[in-house]
């Protein structure tokens, strides 16, 4: 999160205070690729909320795959993830076979870097084409513009089924947002993740 160092070490220091019970897995995780242990690259808290309301009769999309495929497919009945990098995809594909897990259709679309204001419209953002009970916006961001999570966002919500939720990683980058959506209510679910040194916040939106 945004801030001097100094106080990207405060809120470190003051969240994992008010919370004893997440420094054993802070310290084991902080440094390592999420990937490699099977967890997304989200908060805790949000890990946490994925692990207690994921079901197995529901149908999960992801824009961008890697821990969080490996993570969420064992516990839904069906995953489409969408991504830009093919080369990434065999190696995360490799692993799922290595799990022994089948579920998981992947669409992959590279984005077009010349042309950031089609992103909106692309292939990429399309491929989410029919209703789904759980949405992961966790792709490739643009730190120029901060528009592409948003832009996924926007085409989530009209697929998302009631009583579904779709979670937004990174999501201080996009507080607007907040202003915007038609969700019931929204989580924001703040804490260190695995792979991060300091405190994100990914926020859940409930429909």
């Amino acid at each position: 999160m945004q801030g001097s160092t100094a106080r990207r070490a405060a809120r470190l220091a003051t969240h994992l205070i008010a919370h004893p019970g997440e420094i054993g897995r802070y310290f084991k995780y902080r440094s390592v690729k999420p990937i490699e242990f099977g967890l997304p690259w989200i908060s805790w808290p949000a890990i946490d909320f994925l692990k207690a309301n994921l079901k197995l009769d529901q149908h999960y999309v992801e824009f961008g795959s890697g821990g969080s495929t490996l993570f969420c497919a064992p516990r839904v009945a069906s995953v489409i993830s969408i991504e830009n990098d093919k080369e990434f995809v065999d190696w995360v594909s490799s692993q799922l076979a290595l799990a022994n897990i089948t579920n998981v259709e992947f669409r992959v679309h590279p984005i077009d870097e010349a042309r950031p204001d089609a992103f909106a419209s692309s292939d990429f953002v399309n491929a989410l084409d029919a209703p789904a009970d759980v949405i992961l916006i966790d792709g490739l961001e643009d730190h120029e513009t901060d528009a592409r999570r948003p832009a996924c966002f926007e085409h989530a919500e009209r697929f998302i089924r009631p009583g579904g939720f779709i979670v937004l990683d990174d999501a201080w980058r996009y507080d607007h947002i907040m202003g915007k959506t038609r969700a019931k209510s929204v989580s924001r679910l703040q804490g260190p993740g695995p792979g991060r040194p300091g405190v994100t916040r990914t926020d859940v939106y409930h429909y």
